[in-house]
Parts: C-alpha cells; sequence; structure tokens
C-alpha cells in the first residue's frame, strides 16, 4: 500500500505490479509494469493509474500512462531517447473527460462548482529545449463558478495547438443568462518563456458579478458588463486596450470593514483539524480589484489602458459602517480612462456625476436618517485613485418651527409669528480628496420661505458662516435628535427648550444604559446587576426641573430559587436640588427579600422597603412584612365537587 501521508495526504493508493532488470555487459535494460489503484490525490478519488515502461540498450524508454475512472479516461504513450548530443522525446497525450465534477476538490479553493466535458488530443515532438506542439482540445459546457466572482460560466468552443500556436476557434463563454463573451485570437509558444499574444475579447452585456452576502465576503450583488479588449504583445512588453461599460442591471454593494475591533487572545484556544478533508475547509477572500493589481505586478512591462463608461441605471451601495449601520446607495454616470504601465502607475482621469441616492445615517440608535444627494453631485480624478477629488451634498428635510432659531432676535410677543412649521434641509456636505475628505454640515431653507421670513433668512446666513460651526453643529444635531432648534436663551419658549433638552438627553441615555449592561454583563457574575440613566421633568418643587437619575438594580436568588432578594436605588446625577432642611429619599436604596414557604411558592413572606411620594407628606418611605397566598382555581363561585363535574374549563390564575 502507498500512502504518503503529511498534513494533506498528497498522495494514497494501493500500488501493484512487476519490474524486471538484466545487466549484460554493463548495458542496463529494464522493463515492467505498475497499477495504483483506488488512487487518491489530496484525498480525491481519481481512478485507477497503470504504466508500462522498457529501458532499451539504446538509451531509449518507451512509455504508457493510463488514468480511468467510470467517467473519465486520461492517456499518454511515447518515448525519450537519452542521448547529450540530440535527445528526443516523443508524447501523445488523449484525454477525454466526461465528468470534470471529479476533479473539483482539487480546485475548492478557487471555484465552487465544476460541470462539463473535455476532450482532445496533443503531441510533444522534439529536443527538450525546442519542442513542437501540436493537436487541440474541445470543450463542451464546461461549466465552473470562480468564488472571486460567485458567477456561473459555461464554456464552449475548441482549442487548438499547431506550430507552438494556440487558436481560439469560435470559443465561447456564456453567463447564467445567456449572454455570450467571445473569445478570439492566438498565442504563440515558439518563445516559450516570452510568448506572442493576439487575443481579442467582446460581450454587449454579460454577467461578472453574481455574488451573495455571506460572512466575509465584502463585495455582492450583480456586475452587469459590456467589454472590448485587445490583448497584443509578448509577455515582458504587453500591451491591453479595453473599453468597459456597467450597464443597467448593475446592482453592487460593497461593504467597508467596521471600526470595531476586537482583541482576541490565541492562548487557550484548541483548532481542531481533519487534515483528510482540510481541502474542504478552506475559503478564499477573493477581491477582484486586488487579482488586477496582482497581475499587473507580477507582469512587468504590462501597459494597460481601458475607457470605462457607467450607465445611469446602474445602482451601487457602500456600507460605510455595518456596525452603526450606515450605508449609501447611488446611481452614476460618467466617463473614466485608467491607465496603468511603466510610467504612470494607476492613473485614472474623468469624472462621474451623481443622477441619484441617498444616504441612511445611523449612529447606534441616537439617530437614523436618510440624507438625499443632490443630482449633480460630482468625483473627479487627474491623478491617483486615492486622489481623487468628491463634491458631494446630501439633505434631510425636518419641519419645524423658528422659534429657537430666531429666540435672541424676537421678543416674547412676537413668538407666535415663528410657531408655524418650515421645511427646514439640514445639508451634509463632503469635500475636497478621497484619501482625506472633509465633512460639514449647513442649515438651509427655500428661496420662497426665506423671502417671505426675512429673519430666518438673515439668521440662517450667519449660521452658515464659517466662523459659526460650532453653533451650527449644535443646531444640526438637535434637528436630527429632536427635531426642533435648541434656543439660545432659555426664557423664549420654556418649554420647547426641556423637551429638547430630554430627548437628546434621553437619546444619549440609551447608548449608556446599554454600554453600562454590556460592562456589568462581562464583568459581573455573581449577582444579576441591571443599570439604567433616565431623565424626566420633576414639577414636586412647583417648577419643572429637568433631572438625570442613575438606577441600579441587583437580584439574587439563592438556596435553590426559595429565597430571591432584590435591591433598588436611584441615585441622582443631575437637577437635584432639595430645600434647606429638606432630606431627599432619592438616593436611599429600596429592597425586597422574599421567602417560598413551600416548594412551590404557594405560601410566600416577604420583607420590603420602598420610597414613595405622598401629595400631603412629600417623600415618604414604606416598610414592612407581607404574607403571600397563591391558589389556582378554574372559575368563580362555588366549588361543584359533584360526580358530574367533569367540564374542562381553562385555569385562571
Amino acid at each position: 500500500m502507498l500512502n504518503k501521508e503529511k498534513t494533506d495526504r498528497l498522495i494514497k493508493g494501493y500500488a501493484h505490479g512487476q519490474v524486471f532488470v538484466r545487466y549484460p555487459l554493463r548495458e542496463i535494460k529494464f522493463w515492467g509494469q505498475l497499477a495504483l489503484s483506488d488512487l487518491r490525490l489530496q484525498n480525491v478519488p481519481l481512478g485507477q493509474l497503470t504504466t508500462d515502461f522498457d529501458y532499451q540498450q539504446d538509451r531509449s524508454m518507451h512509455f504508457s500512462m493510463q488514468l480511468q475512472d467510470t467517467d473519465n479516461l486520461i492517456s499518454t504513450a511515447g518515448s525519450y531517447h537519452f542521448t547529450e548530443e540530440k535527445p528526443d522525446l516523443r508524447l501523445q497525450v488523449n484525454t477525454d473527460i466526461s465528468n470534470a465534477r471529479v476533479f473539483l476538490p482539487l480546485f475548492q479553493k478557487y471555484i465552487r462548482t465544476l460541470n462539463g466535458q473535455v476532450s482532445g488530443n496533443f503531441t510533444l515532438s522534439g529536443q527538450p529545449d525546442n519542442l513542437q506542439m501540436d493537436g487541440g482540445l474541445q470543450l463542451h459546457n464546461l461549466e465552473s463558478t470562480p468564488r472571486a466572482f460567485n458567477s456561473t460560466f459555461l464554456n464552449n468552443g475548441q482549442i487548438s495547438i499547431k506550430d507552438n500556436v494556440l487558436v481560439f476557434e469560435s470559443y465561447q463563454i456564456s453567463d447564467s443568462l445567456h449572454n455570450i463573451l467571445d473569445l478570439s485570437g492566438s498565442i504563440d509558444f515558439n518563445t516559450l518563456e516570452n510568448p506572442l499574444f493576439d487575443v481579442h475579447i467582446f460581450t454587449n452585456d454579460f454577467l461578472a458579478i453574481d455574488s451573495y452576502s455571506s460572512p466575509g465576503n465584502l463585495l455582492t450583488g450583480k456586475l452587469m458588463l459590456g467589454a472590448e479588449a485587445d490583448i497584443t504583445g509578448r509577455t515582458n512588453k504587453l500591451v491591453i486596450q479595453s473599453t468597459i461599460g456597467i450597464n443597467k442591471g448593475t446592482d453592487l454593494t460593497y461593504i467597508l470593514p467596521g471600526n470595531s475591533l476586537e482583541l482576541i487572545n490565541s492562548e487557550g484556544i484548541v483548532d481542531f483539524v481533519d487534515f483528510a478533508h482540510s481541502h474542504l475547509n478552506e475559503e478564499v477572500e477573493a477581491n477582484p480589484m486586488f487579482m488586477i493589481d496582482s497581475l499587473a505586478t507580477e507582469i512587468q512591462g504590462v501597459d494597460f489602458s481601458t475607457n470605462i463608461n457607467i450607465d445611469p441605471a446602474a445602482k451601487f451601495s457602500i456600507f460605510i459602517d455595518p456596525n452603526a449601520g450606515d450605508i449609501t446607495t447611488f446611481r452614476l454616470k460618467g466617463n473614466l480612462l485608467y491607465q496603468y504601465n511603466d510610467k504612470l502607475r494607476g492613473h485614472l482621469r474623468g469624472m462621474l456625476e451623481l443622477e441619484e441616492g441617498f444616504y441612511d445615517l445611523s449612529f447606534y440608535g441616537l439617530v437614523k436618517k436618510k440624507f438625499i444627494y443632490d443630482k449633480g453631485s460630482t468625483i473627479s480624478w487627474s491623478g491617483n485613485i486615492m486622489d481623487g477629488v468628491v463634491d458631494f451634498s446630501a439633505r434631510y428635510v425636518v419641519k419645524t418651527n423658528s422659534v429657537g432659531l430666531v429666540s435672541n432676535e424676537i421678543s416674547s410677543y412676537e413668538t407666535s409669528a415663528y410657531n408655524q412649521r418650515l421645511p427646514y434641509e439640514v445639508v451634509l456636505n463632503v469635500t475636497e480628496q478621497i484619501s482625506n475628505p472633509t465633512i460639514s454640515f449647513g442649515i438651509d431653507l427655500e428661496n420662497n420661505q426665506r423671502s417671505i421670513n426675512p429673519m430666518v433668512d438673515a439668521k440662517l446666513k450667519a449660521l452658515n458662516m464659517p466662523n459659526m460651526e460650532s453653533e451650527r453643529n449644535k443646531q444640526v444635531f438637535a434637528l436630527l435628535v429632536a427635531g426642533t432648534f435648541i434656543p439660545d436663551n432659555p426664557n423664549i419658549s420654556e418649554v420647547s427648550s426641556s423637551f429638547a433638552s430630554s430627548a437628546v438627553r434621553n437619546s444619549v441615555n440609551s447608548i449608556l444604559t446599554q454600554q453600562l449592561n454590556n460592562l456589568t454583563g462581562q464583568f459581573v457574575k455573581v449577582v444579576n446587576l441591571d443599570m439604567g440613566v433616565n431623565t424626566f421633568d420633576d414639577y414636586t418643587t412647583g417648577q419643572s426641573m429637568t433631572k438625570t437619575q442613575l438606577d441600579v438594580k441587583v437580584s439574587k436568588n439563592l438556596f435553590n430559587n426559595r429565597v430571591s432578594a432584590e435591591l433598588e436605588s436611584h441615585i441622582d446625577l443631575d437637577g437635584s436640588n432639595p430645600q434647606p432642611g429638606q432630606r431627599s429619599t432619592s438616593g436611599l436604596p429600596e429592597y425586597a427579600v422574599s421567602y417560598n414557604i413551600t416548594k412551590s411558592g404557594n405560601y410566600r413572606i416577604k420583607a420590603f422597603r420602598e420610597n414613595a411620594y405622598d401629595i400631603y407628606d412629600g417623600e415618604i418611605q414604606n416598610s414592612g412584612l407581607a404574607l403571600i397566598f397563591i391558589h389556582e382555581f378554574n372559575h368563580f363561585g362555588k366549588k361543584d365537587s359533584g360526580p358530574h363535574s367533569n367540564s374542562q374549563t381553562p385555569k385562571i390564575k
């Protein structure tokens, strides 16, 4: 048994055969037959391999080899003449693969599916440094799905080889929508280390990417391409000229990695690996852009240029921050020219103009608004890709009154004149270079509304001045979170100001509450600990006062859940101002201890202390001892225990 086994079990099978050796007059001669049955390459069953060989006294080796399973047959036969002056090779290879799926595990790192048929033959003859190739291959419905694109391609056509020149004859690639990509031309291998290319590619519409959403997959959706390309020249001076159209039907989403980083220590982690099937578990994060860059790096001297035309119906989306939920979706139009050669290492020229789109801004539950892009926003390039200049603006409409905006400019008698709700626009501006963009906010109002509200118009012009960025951002935040302006003067619109303040605080409080509970849940294991932050308007003093409290609750079950204890306290963080001589009970803890007298819990005893507010006595404390009795019954009224009381009624607790 042949079993060469390392980490990947490279080859495995059962070997049997016979070898004969003769050594007459110092000239060795040997011949024989060998067979490998149940042959496996990287644990992939390939069938049976048989070989015959015969080494003659004239220093020539004649051999034949055949690899066969139920559906596939690959055979080769030939000879090699060992001479120092003129070594000579004669080789004939025949291929008849009816089920290409057998070979899928060998390439599963790069493709998801492989099916179809391949047949043909070719010959090699001549000296090793000057081999002559002739023959051809016929591909019939050869289907493959590259992992990098997840789009299924169907290959049909013939590849012929004559005098070391490979020629694509009627070679077509179909996508899953039955669109055709034509591949024609030739590759001259007479200079094997530096072949000569003359290849032409053409398609009107082709589904190049059809990727689905999965963990680790950053590019999802569909990419429809029209393309025409010419590849000419030798490998050391390859010229690629192409025109690419991003067509209607494109709907691509790119997911940027989130900003949250998690540090994981590998110490203590046990990783179980099945070497026999390790090739089935390997995944590749393949990015088409990285593949193009890698290819250009490997092929030195490449001269690559392409014109890119984008159809306005093509749709693109980018997850700016997957953790927060920020996403932008847009449609573009424009033309770009990309060049890569010895002088221009990735030069991009042109401009893209925005047709329509939106930016869904989400800040961990605090803000979730949809900004609509202004048509005509642009991105332009005249050099490096990351040096592109962006000039984008997007708007979100908030209908609110103008009292908070002009509070310093009006008197209390004029407040009612500005209570009308107007459609204010929060403007998000993104400018300067893509690699280091500048993001700013503005507040705008339609011209017809400005003309009939001169006070508002003057205030907006002043607010949008560069030196008013801090005040402007404060009002933008108020509009997005609370839906209203924050008055500069607290005496104006006290109710509106209090409402805005409470709304903003409670939005922030929800974030604090979530983070506090995450921390306590991670580090406090002995008891159940819940924390929360709450903001409310307190009128106990006769006047409105905004208060913020930290609520802390600790609970624990003991003695097989027979005893349960709870401790709760409300700690004033802001707005607590007790009168002289007045003692506040808000910070005093409340507790409750319950004991189940019976295992079923029908009889319980409970000791408690709680804080309360009485309309006459103010803040008071209640303490006591309670006896609790719990009984389940089927219906109200006198209990019927007669022989006919078999009616089924639902339980009422």
